[in-house]
């Protein structure tokens, strides 16, 4: 495309987004790079946040403008706050994604007017019609059904959404767990891991909307691999077990003790390996799916 036809304008913008990403920070003055999910399009968002939670909605005020160096449009913020109760984006989200007939602006229509009601009162084709701008009875007929074949799933998936989950995954979900799929995931979020498009991050967002503790056996024992898989990643062969109670504990937010505890039934189950009278954890006798491999030396890739 001709330069000249790259519109690098500065607009004010605001709107509400699901923070999916930190890219960078924090900086001076709580200073961060974030990427954001607003409906079915994500973006970089940069400035001043008062925290940053992966999953939380956030409503932005700001001015978007051109970085010419990555060739991309960002938002410079100029006002952000927390929006702790996300149930109007999960729907939002939810509608847009999924539901026949609804693009954004219906989406928001509908949850300005029934709020956490919507997914209820869309099942009436007739109060859709009479009561949401540019839908007639046929319009309104198509959102109906739908609303009343999402009866089942419909709570899980608004709170998916809520948290930046991608319809591909929400869907996978779905179609792995069937009807119930909350009360199965709770049982242990961090199996979601099994399923191709999931890793620990995405499970560890999940579990925090679904509540459960931080120093929930499945939580650590996952956070664990994942933080060793981290060091594998980095060209290590081996890890000292200090390093790793370190990276788990700030990864999952449980305690040491806790973390220690996971470290030590994770090498009686084989899924990590002690290099003997040293202070390190050896990845070479693990294979790609974290399974012990007795073929292979639990000493051979250890420091001296």
């Amino acid at each position: 495309m001709d330069s000249k036809e790259i519109d690098k304008s500065e607009k004010s913008v605001e709107f509400t987004g699901i923070l999916t990403k930190k890219k960078f920070g924090p900086g001076r003055n709580n200073f961060y790079i974030v990427g954001m999910r607003v409906g079915n399009k994500t973006g970089t968002v940069k400035g001043s946040l008062p925290s940053v939670t992966l999953g939380m909605a956030y409503r932005i005020k700001g001015v978007s403008k051109y970085d010419d160096v990555r060739q991309e449009r960002f938002v410079w913020i100029t006002k952000a706050e927390e929006i702790p109760d996300a149930t109007p984006i999960g729907i939002v989200n939810y509608l847009i994604n999924e539901c026949p007939q609804v693009g954004e602006v219906a989406a928001r229509r509908m949850v300005d007017k029934w709020g956490q009601d919507t997914l209820t009162k869309i099942c009436d084709p007739v109060l859709v019609s009479q009561q949401i701008e540019g839908f007639n009875l046929e319009r309104a007929l198509a959102v109906a059904n739908w609303g009343q074949s999402e009866v089942s799933n419909r709570a899980t998936k608004q709170k998916l959404y809520a948290i930046g989950i991608t319809t591909g995954q929400v869907k996978k979900l779905i179609d792995h767990y069937g009807s119930d799929a909350e009360e199965k995931i709770r049982r242990d979020c961090f199996k979601i891991t099994e399923i191709d498009g999931f890793g620990y991050l995405t499970a560890a967002k999940i579990a925090d909307l679904l509540g459960v503790p931080k120093n929930d056996p499945h939580r650590l024992r996952a956070g664990i691999v994942y933080a060793f898989d981290e060091f594998f990643n980095q060209g290590h062969v081996c890890v000292r077990r200090s390093d790793l109670v370190r990276a788990a504990c700030d990864l999952t937010e449980g305690s040491q003790q806790a973390i220690n505890e996971q470290i030590d039934k994770l090498i009686e189950t084989k899924k990590l390996v002690d290099s003997g009278n040293t202070p390190l954890i050896d990845f070479t006798g693990i294979d790609s799916n974290w399974n012990f491999n007795p073929n292979v030396s639990s000493t051979q890739g250890a420091a001296k």
